[in-house]
């Protein structure tokens, strides 16, 4: 058997140290001996280290702040859409789309005259979605508590100083608890508690309303108009109580917000009926609980299981689990329609690509149109506009049907995910 020489085994000494013919040489002259790196001069700034939860799962944080754009004022994007179809003349304000109005449906039976249906064909696709799907417009859309979440997980504060309940029976507790009070004290006056205006009565639990005077007071030419000490002490309670010191930092969805209850327990109705659902699998778990710490709706036990009542479909303990302990699955009903969708979905892109590519030529026409009357043979260009035009979009048609092109797309993306994720490691 050989034996090892340890006079071979790389050593490692100060270099000011070395004692004898070693001391003062330099790296090259010492190829055994490892001198301690050199001191690398401080950086210069630091960077804000971005949570790498919102690297995994980009897509959800990208739909928080389209959000912001489609409900809030003075953009309410889905807002104006909707009113230019209709041809309503209102202001578009968060009050169009009032997270509140199931409230004041359960407790007084009609719809304000002020919101109008597009509210209610909002909250109802909202929670039809909440029964097929899960409630992705609160995981995935909602700005309210979207505000508060990122605050949450950006501001650095150790999780042993942030608020938290473990157990998820006593969290639905108090969420449906406070729902329940709210419906019965709306009971109790007839209906005004329930009216969709910040300040009245027990309006003033409107968070929506309170982001959008902080909006309208930050892009709005009189900011004054918007901003007095109970919305900047109610401001303060929600972002900073709610948010920041709240593992998570959704107080307000956790809570108060009844539109986020009421899709709860339509996503709990439908994963029983076998629609949409996340499954636990015991025998993955390692119990390294990132499920449990990037979980913002404090969903997940000790045990591991999932609270469906106050889920809401953001998929952080899918995105963070390297063990594939948590998955989205379907019952029997779900995968029927999941399957019907898909295939509904097909169409729609198969419909698509007829409609585009027929507008290959009318677009043609209308770049090349203005320039008929000159004629194609006193034009330098020599009628290569028609040709290239039609090649120029039938190309990008391609690339956005093409499923090569896609999983190259694909392939980059994650390659660039993962030398950002080595150079945070370094």
């Amino acid at each position: 058997m050989a034996l090892r020489n340890p006079l071979k085994k790389t050593l490692t000494f100060d270099k000011s140290k070395l004692p004898g013919p070693l001391k003062g040489r330099s790296r090259s002259e010492v190829p055994n001996v490892r001198l301690p790196e050199p001191e690398r001069p401080a950086a210069g700034r630091v960077k804000l280290k971005v949570p790498k939860t919102v690297w995994r799962n980009s897509e959800r944080y990208l739909g928080l702040i389209a959000g912001f754009f489609l409900f809030i004022a003075p953009f309410a994007v889905f807002t104006r859409l909707a009113y230019s179809i209709t041809g309503s003349t209102d202001e578009a304000t968060i009050h169009s789309v009032c997270f509140k109005l199931p409230m004041e449906l359960l407790i007084t039976g009609s719809v304000p005259a002020s919101i109008g249906p597009i509210a209610l064909i909002t909250i109802g696709a909202i929670l039809v979605v909440a029964l097929l799907f899960g409630p992705l417009f609160c995981g995935r859309l909602c700005p309210v508590g979207a505000m508060s979440e990122m605050l949450s997980r950006i501001v650095p504060i150790p999780e042993r100083y942030r608020m938290r309940i473990q157990n998820t029976k006593v969290t639905a507790s108090l969420r449906y608890g406070f729902l329940a009070g709210f419906i019965l004290v709306g009971w109790a006056m007839a209906g005004p508690v329930a009216q969709c205006s910040y300040g009245v009565d027990m309006g003033r639990f409107c968070s929506p309303a309170l982001m959008e005077y902080m909006s309208l007071g930050l892009f709005s030419t009189a900011p004054e108009n918007f901003w007095n000490a109970g919305a900047v002490l109610t401001l303060i309670v929600w972002l900073l109580l709610g948010g920041i010191m709240m593992v998570g930092g959704r107080g307000w969805c956790l809570f108060f917000c009844p539109l986020g209850a009421i899709s709860g327990i339509s996503h709990a109705i439908g994963a029983k009926l076998g629609f949409y659902r996340l499954e636990y699998e015991a025998s993955n778990c390692r119990n390294c609980r990132k499920c449990d710490v990037n979980c913002p709706m404090w969903a997940i036990g000790m045990d591991g299981k999932i609270e469906t009542t106050l889920c809401n479909g953001c998929r952080e303990c899918i995105n963070n689990c390297s063990f594939n302990a948590y998955r989205g699955a379907y019952g029997s009903t779900g995968e029927k329609i999941h399957k019907k969708v898909k295939d509904a979905i097909s169409r729609v892109r198969t419909a698509s690509a007829f409609v585009l590519a027929a507008a290959t030529a009318p677009l043609a026409y209308m770049f090349t149109g203005p320039c008929a009357a000159t004629g194609c043979a006193a034009c330098p260009l020599g009628g290569a506009c028609a040709v290239a035009i039609p090649l120029l979009y039938g190309g990008m048609l391609l690339s956005r049907m093409s499923t090569r092109l896609k999983a190259a797309l694909s392939s980059l993306r994650t390659r660039l995910l993962g030398d950002r994720r080595e150079l945070r490691s370094e």
